[in-house]
């Protein structure tokens, strides 16, 4: 067959040439021969895209159907072998999938199509993973989905997250797939290697994305025309139970124009003609436009072949006509509204999925805080409960020209969630009635509750019949939790629901199209902080128009309107309001009427739309800073870092005093010390819906710091450009005593929260524990500040809400994993906010997240902060299975600088620790725990720490003195008269619950050994540390925000535990020296001579680092030996070299020795 099909071109090419010869002008003189004309147009076939996938949908149980191409009916791409669909990427017009894991050779991404009629067929296509997704893949090909042939040169080789990457692409690659009924295409995964090398194996969240794939081939024969002909009809012919203003088009083989002169015509079963109709094409699609047809009837369309051709002038060669059926009024109910939830939804509102009104339906929560989105059971998750009354779940749904409504949906809440829920009903969104027989009852996390009693299943709602619109809303309707505790649902319990499905039968003789709704407000109703030029703006659920004689208004709190607001139509659904710029400081309620807006149907908008917002107040005009904070960025008794944001760019200025000099609070014009400082432009996301649309919003980020300071001396300072309407508030500190003195600090963790109420509880907390201590040094915040780190407007809530408290409080902050992308998969997206907003240095750590690791030395207390979102795993048997790298550095920085430190006490600070019970270490990662114990404790303890900072689990745990992953006997530790633990072995580890209100209860069964207390209060907790020459001690506190009855402000003791060391520091090592052979250095010493601090070990350096970024050792007392060496390899032979050798105590190092290379 492929000779003929050759020796048939050939034959045309022949004769085509020769009539080309034969119609040519026989004169050359002056003009042109044969081979001087340009090549003839249509010699050679041209490829078509036989198949294409942008892909914009997600198809229908997986099986996604081709966008483009001749071929396109009945082209399909889906996921085989177990990876499910997670999210469609906007973007870039991608599809991501996750479950990629154990997939050698079983796990693919499968095309099938015809290619019939077509030869020189090619495959394009791009493909990328996250850190935890697939890496290899290669093409194949078969013709009968069993037997399969690998594509040359498809081997493929993913990069994380990036679509940029040649190893990833195929371009027009050559298929040996010719003129086939049916051809299967597949991506298959070939190793279970992730595309990030630190992940040992693909995991079950690595999620893999495919993008931009054509096939593309020639027509077999070139040289014939291809007629115009309609590929699919919509409804399909004899259809039935079609709605009323159900879509009508014709599919046809190619691109088409229309002629003019020619309209399709609609006749009923009656004979009677449609007026009305009119057409549109989209791209091959015919659209016939129409008025809503009539309950009951057939309607036959007949589309004249005059008014279609292609866009290669090849007109339809007959008529097409078919028929189809509009359904009865006295049908079976069909879900007028249906969410099955497919995201997080978009500002707090989730359109509906499906149903007849879906486009005019919303569902939204009141009072709460979303949480998240459930991609397995499709639910939605949110927090916020607390409040009896004023919580709810609501929808919006038109029932307009239906009857017979019934609601169904299913729910659960976590173990402090609200446990009672009712269903009831408004039309005006003010006036409720309760829906009888909907008192519902949750399970703990179970959509399977017994007797289904946390479901609705086609509960009757009476009177909801033919609304314009019916509010529905699931009402919190007590204070009692899922485990029957009443007064205990926490601000941080969670609800979820799922499944909502409202039904109706139509009214006779009633023919309803789809009402005209608002759809999204921007600004959100209730936001605060609004741009003075802020768009105001309601996206509508159609395209849209005015009605002549009506306005939108925007009222002041004074009720005074506005002038010079106008109104116009932007991107066909969108209502813009413009308007002069707000006040400051004020509150603007925007009213449009409904009569104002109608859909290009001709429905009227179904309600008028009210909403208000405020705008940011004067202290935060563009110059005026904003977000500041303190931090240790150098030496704390000679110096201290700032931060903070301004909206546009100027200068960085801080100006200081002594505090003396700041009378009745007005500061100085002169004698101040001012110091420059620097900043950089910041684009970032500032709410939840800037993800989908790439929205940044920019910002100013300062950064400055005084030095030069005297120890010990209280200062006051403002921050601004240097100009008079720049200045900020008036902030204060104290540098650290020259001499070591005691002082207090308050140290917790977890200030996350999603909204301004939210974090409200963290600043409530902050200023109870500075008023409670008086005078607190700093505080160590660590880690989870925010619930999302790549969000600014939780930054601006988590900063601002507390500003009183950073201007005067320096913070230690510690990154969590809800400041930066924590697992694949993470709704926050990757982000550099953290450090962004704090002045701490830039990356100590090479590969740590900027800002994430360094230390400081405040009093006699060395303080490590330690990024633990790096860890590693073990093996069954033990060993290590994989380790990150910034683990591996981030341990050996610690080390060295431990080595380098004369301090007497030492603390870490770090998100993720090694002892924790909660959810998080005992459900989801159990891994990173036993591998920490393992590794990171025994690390710590050959530190000499005494207290670890830990969080992650948001509970109150303190444990026992721990040595190696064991509980120090209690027998062992002699108590003072204090009650303090004398010279105790071992490291303290403490959670301090939650600065905010979120909290976590023990895991279920998991072993917590360790704890001396771990325990759930539900009330938010700061710890009050005290460190003093010989005694460490800290005291708990719970923070109720509201008073207790006992004239505390809410505060009361929780726990207390304290340390008295009376270690002292050991003498030095003596007979030291170092002698280098080649590249090697061979250091010896003999240990202290007459120390009264008994000497476990000895720590060695170099002073200048030379040997490698910060290299040390710690050589463990051997009993009995009398003389001690170590040596260092791989030096240069020719490079000078410092080496300190230490000898270290229970707790202090000696003073240093030094020997020397030259």
């Amino acid at each position: 067959m492929k000779v003929k099909r050759t020796l048939k071109r050939r034959l045309q090419l022949v004769i085509s040439v020769l009539l080309v010869i034969m119609l040519l002008p026989f004169n050359v003189i002056g003009g042109a021969s044969v081979e001087d004309q340009p090549a003839e147009i249509g010699m050679s076939a041209i490829p078509e895209v036989i198949a294409g996938w942008t892909f914009t949908s997600a198809g229908t149980q997986g099986i996604i159907p081709a966008s483009s191409g001749v071929k396109q009916q009945g082209a399909t791409i889906q996921a085989v072998g177990g990876p499910y669909f997670e999210a469609l990427v906007a973007t870039d017009n991608s599809i991501k999938y996750q479950g990629w894991n154990d997939g050698t050779n079983t796990k693919y991404w499968l095309a099938t199509l015809s290619t019939k009629d077509y030869d020189n067929i090619t495959l394009s296509s791009q493909q990328t993973s996250t850190g935890s997704g697939p890496r290899d893949f290669k093409v194949q090909i078969s013709t009968d989905n069993q037997s399969w042939a690998d594509v040359p040169g498809s081997g493929l080789t993913l990069s994380t997250s990036s679509f940029n990457c040649t190893t990833c692409k195929l371009q027009d690659a050559p298929l040996q797939a010719n003129n086939q009924n049916m051809l299967y295409i597949r991506w298959l995964v070939t190793s279970t290697q992730a595309t990030n090398p630190s992940n040992p194996a693909v995991g079950p969240y690595g999620s893999s994305l495919l993008k931009d794939v054509i096939v593309k081939g020639t027509r077999i024969d070139v040289g014939t025309e291809i007629p115009t002909t309609d590929i699919a009809k919509t409804p399909s012919a004899n259809a039935s139970g079609q709605t009323e203003d159900t879509l009508v088009s014709v599919k046809f083989n190619k691109s088409i124009n229309l002629s003019t002169g020619y309209t399709p015509t609609i006749i009923d079963n009656n004979g009677s003609t449609l007026s009305g109709i009119t057409t549109t094409i989209n791209n091959d699609t015919l659209i016939i436009n129409h008025p809503h047809f009539q309950n009951g009837k057939t309607y036959t369309i007949t589309v004249p072949k005059e008014l279609v051709k292609g866009v290669d002038g090849v007109a339809l060669a007959y008529d097409i006509t078919w028929s189809f059926t509009i359904r009865n009024a006295s049908t079976t109910p069909i879900a007028l509204a249906e969410w099955i939830f497919t995201n997080g939804g978009s500002n707090g509102s989730f359109p509906a999925t499906n149903g007849h009104n879906k486009l005019a339906s919303t569902f939204t929560n009141v009072g709460g805080v979303f949480e998240a989105y459930d991609s397995v059971n499709k639910s939605i998750s949110y927090q916020g409960w607390n409040g009896t009354g004023n919580k709810y779940w609501v929808a919006t749904v038109p029932t307009t020209g239906y009857e017979n409504i019934t609601l169904s949906s299913i729910q659960n809440s976590s173990g402090t969630g609200p446990r009672d829920f009712k269903v009831q009903i408004s039309t005006n969104n003010q006036t409720w009635q309760d829906v009888p027989n909907t008192t519902l009852k949750m399970a703990i996390s179970n959509f399977d509750c017994a007797g289904n009693t946390c479901k609705l299943i086609n509960v009757p709602i009476p009177n909801g019949a033919n609304q314009n619109v019916l509010y529905i809303r699931w009402l919190v309707s007590s204070n009692v939790n899922t485990k029957g505790e009443v007064g205990s649902i926490g601000s941080f319990g969670s609800s979820r629901i799922k499944d909502i499905r409202v039904m109706g039968s139509l009214i006779s003789g009633t023919n309803p199209g789809t009402p005209t709704v608002d759809d999204v407000l921007q600004p959100v109703n209730g936001a605060v902080n609004v741009a003075v030029a802020s768009p105001v703006t309601v996206k509508f659920n159609k395209p849209i128009s005015l009605v002549q004689g009506y306005a939108a208004t925007i009222k002041d709190s004074n009720n005074i309107p506005l002038s010079n607001i106008t109104s116009e139509v932007i991107n066909n659904d969108t209502l813009k309001i413009n308007h002069p710029n707000f006040t400051s400081g004020k509150t603007y309620t925007v009213s449009v009427p409904k009569e104002l807006i109608k859909g290009q149907d001709l429905l009227p908008l179904i309600r008028d739309v009210s909403w208000s917002f405020t705008v940011q107040n004067s202290t935060s005009t563009p110059v005026v800073p904003k977000l500041i904070n303190m931090t240790f960025n150098g030496d704390p008794k000679t110096s201290l870092a700032f931060a903070w944001y301004t909206d546009v760019m100027t200068d960085t200025v801080v100006q200081v005093v002594q505090a003396s000099a700041v009378q009745n609070g007005v500061f100085p014009e002169v004698g101040a010390t001012t110091y420059q400082g620097s900043s950089e432009k910041i684009g970032t996301y500032l709410i939840k819906g800037d993800r989908a649309t790439q929205r940044k919003t920019y910002y100013y980020a300062h950064k400055a710091i005084a030095n030069n300071l005297i120890p010990g001396t209280a200062y006051k300072y403002r921050v601004g450009n240097g100009t008079s309407n720049s200045w900020s508030q008036i902030g204060s500190f104290t540098t650290d005593a020259a001499g070591n003195q005691p002082y207090h600090f308050i140290a917790g963790s977890d200030s996350q929260a999603s909204s301004r109420s939210g974090f409200e509880p963290w600043a409530d907390t902050f200023r109870k524990a500075k008023l409670q201590i008086g005078d607190p040094k700093f505080l160590i915040n660590a880690g989870d500040l925010v619930d999302n780190g790549d969000l600014e407007e939780q930054w601006q809530w988590m900063l601002g809400l507390a500003q009183n408290e950073l201007t005067t409080v320096p913070i230690v902050p510690v990154l969590g994993g809800h400041e930066v992308q924590d697992y694949t998969g993470d709704e926050t997206t990757p982000n550099n906010n953290f450090y962004n907003h704090f002045n701490v240095p830039k990356q100590v750590v090479a590969g740590t997240d900027e800002g994430s690791a360094y230390s400081f030395e405040y009093g006699d207390a060395l303080y490590l902060v330690f990024n633990s979102q790096y860890e590693g795993g073990l093996a069954s048997n033990g060993t290590v299975s994989w380790v990150d790298q910034q683990y591996l550095d981030q341990v050996k920085w610690m080390k060295n600088v431990v080595a380098k430190s004369d301090k007497k006490w030492k603390f870490v600070a770090l998100h993720k620790g090694p002892y924790g019970a909660g959810d998080n270490s005992g459900k989801y990662e159990d891994e990173r725990v036993q591998f920490y114990k393992k590794h990171l404790v025994p690390a710590f303890d050959e530190m000499g720490i005494d207290m670890v900072f830990e969080a992650h689990d948001h509970m109150y745990m303190r444990t026992f003195q721990m040595y190696n992953d064991q509980v120090v006997p209690t027998s062992q530790i002699t108590v003072d008269s204090e009650g303090n633990a004398v010279n105790p072995k071992g490291t303290i580890y403490l959670m301090s619950n939650a600065f905010g209100n979120k909290f976590y209860t023990k895991y279920p069964g998991y072993n917590d050994y360790f704890a001396a207390k771990n325990l759930q209060p539900h009330k938010k907790m700061f710890t009050e540390v005290y460190v003093s020459d010989q005694v460490l001690k800290f005291t708990a506190y719970t923070a109720a925000i509201a008073d207790e009855g006992t004239g505390n402000n809410g505060v009361r003791a929780y726990d207390q535990y304290g340390i008295k060391r009376t270690d002292v520091k050991p003498t030095p090592v003596t007979n030291a020296s170092v002698v280098r052979t080649g590249n090697k250095a061979v250091i010896s010493w003999s240990p202290p001579v007459g120390s009264t601090e008994p000497v476990r070990g000895f720590r060695i350096y170099e002073k200048n680092d030379k040997v490698s970024t910060y290299w040390s050792e710690y050589i463990p007392v051997v009993a009995g030996r009398t003389q001690y060496s170590f040596t260092v390899n791989n030096i240069n032979s020719t490079t000078n070299y410092e080496f300190i050798i230490k000898a270290v105590g229970t707790r202090f190092n000696s003073d240093p020795i030094a020997v020397s290379i030259n």
